[in-house]
């Protein structure tokens, strides 16, 4: 269905009236007020510095705020601390190239102790032992040792 009534048109913004305004001229005296505000700063820009080392800091070079540039130094690290980091890897340096030598150079021959003679009390009584030796045990019929079972003798 149709509208018999006409369309609205928006309705036009009131205006606001305008304030207000003095000026004078600039002069010069004692300012009656202040403002104070609170607020945190922050920088635009942060940048994390990683050393190349690390050690205890000696001195630094540049205060907290300054501008830096790279390559500049900002703080000089303890120099022992440094050296006894080269002394140690030095002698990990020396332990890695023995350790290489040795691999390089192969096994070393190994002594083995010379073989020990049985004595009459340990000697081995069994049938294939004692024909191998060559000595006769009693006249016990001839049965197959363990040892030939097993395909070693």
């Amino acid at each position: 269905m149709a509208s018999s009534q006409p369309p609205r048109r928006p309705l036009a913004p009131t205006p606001v009236p305008a304030a207000p305004v003095t000026a004078q001229t600039a002069s010069r005296g004692v300012i009656q007020q202040t403002l104070s505000y609170s607020g945190d700063i922050r920088a635009r820009e942060q940048v994390s510095v990683l050393p190349k080392n690390s050690g205890r800091v000696e001195r630094m070079l540049v205060d907290v705020g300054s501008k830096v540039k790279a390559g500049d130094t900002i703080a000089t690290l303890e120099q022992e601390s440094a050296q006894i980091s080269a002394l140690q890897a030095r002698a990990t340096l020396a332990g890695a190239e023995a350790k290489l030598a040795s691999l390089q150079n192969g096994p070393r021959p190994m002594t083995l102790p010379a073989p020990r003679q049985p004595s009459s009390s340990s000697r081995c009584t069994c049938r294939a032992c004692n024909l191998a030796v060559g000595t006769k045990t009693s006249n016990s019929p001839r049965r197959p040792s363990r040892r030939s079972k097993l395909g070693l003798i």
